[in-house]
């Protein structure tokens, strides 16, 4: 009974502290993007982003939003939608040739956030959306010192779903998936024939 209690004890103290540490930070961005710049982030993510979920160097798994660009103001404005920097990437086969790109990317719970309130919007990575929004869910549990880490379920469920995203990664750059293509067409469930 006694670990029960020291549990509970770690659990509503890392609650407390968080609830004083969001409180500090002020209203999360992602949450305030008016309807319409959501529909075209949706857009952008759509055709130049990146969903993904990586491993992180400390050995667990993160949901990735990413995009890059040559279009330093686009993304200049995504970044400060998103709460976040705007970063120029280096290529290792860039040449003077080859225009600068910049990326803007998120991740952790803010990504999956990210993932959620564009799911209405995007078309052709709706379901890699809908597998980060289910990669929040392993989030439910919380971490304190007298935690050993993640349960094994929620391990496996994360792997499961990493290893699904690198599916749906893998047809969208070989252009062979059908269903992709296909997704262009016909309007996602919930949106009118007239929205397409």
């Amino acid at each position: 009974m006694a670990n029960e209690q020291k549990l509970e004890y770690w659990r509503a103290r890392y609650r407390q502290h968080k609830t004083e540490r969001n409180a500090q930070r002020g209203p999360e961005p992602i949450a305030q993007i008016p309807e319409i710049e959501r529909a075209y982030i949706a857009g952008l993510i759509d055709g130049e982003g990146h969903l993904g979920i990586s491993p992180h160097r400390a050995g667990y798994l993160v949901p990735i939003v990413a995009v890059s660009m040559c279009s330093r103001p686009v993304l200049d404005w995504l970044a400060e939608r998103l709460g976040t920097v705007c970063t120029e990437r280096l290529l290792l086969n860039m040449t003077k040739t080859h225009s600068p790109q910049y990326a803007v990317k998120i991740g952790g719970r803010r990504a999956v956030l990210l993932a959620e309130i564009l799911l209405p919007y995007l078309r052709v990575k709706h379901e890699q959306a809908a597998l980060l929004a289910a990669f929040g869910a392993t989030y439910e549990y919380t971490f304190s010192p007298q935690t050993p880490g993640l349960p094994d379920h929620l391990k496996v469920e994360r792997e499961r779903l990493k290893a699904r995203m690198r599916v749906l990664n893998a047809k969208a750059k070989s252009f062979q998936s059908d269903q992709t293509l296909e997704s262009l067409h016909h309007p996602h469930p919930g949106m009118s024939r007239d929205a397409v």
